[in-house]
């Protein structure tokens, strides 16, 4: 029998603004309520993303994507109560791997469906 696990959405809804830009990283950082050492380590990673070059990707080109139309985190808004509520299409899809060992699926940044076989269920 597998063990079911949903996650509830956080209770503070927080949808920053659009675009990747430093005051994305400090509001997030503060809705979080995370200790300035967290904020700290951000800005060592704001830093690297601003100083280094874009990937170069064999099969992607990242170099036309909308940067300043992106949201960079958007945390769930609403738990799915398990597989039923998922979009046909995420059925269809999800059929083609046939059987898995276990199966977790994110929405806006956050786990909402957590199935693992009872030998495989992770220690929280």
């Amino acid at each position: 029998m597998n063990k079911i696990a949903t996650v509830e959405p956080q209770t503070k809804a927080y949808l920053p603004g659009r675009g990747f830009a430093r005051e994305a990283v400090e509001a997030l950082s503060a809705s979080r309520g995370e200790p300035s050492w967290v904020l700290q380590k951000r800005y060592e990673g704001w830093h690297h993303y601003e100083e280094l070059e874009a990937p170069l990707w064999r099969r992607t080109d990242i170099s036309k994507l909308p940067w300043e139309e992106l949201i960079p985190y958007a945390p769930s808004q609403a738990s799915l109560g398990g597989l039923a509520a998922l979009p046909p299409k995420l059925h269809a899809a999800l059929a083609t791997y046939g059987e898995r060992a276990g199966l977790l699926l994110q929405r806006d940044s956050a786990s909402v469906i957590s199935i693992w076989p009872k030998r495989c269920v992770p220690r929280v």
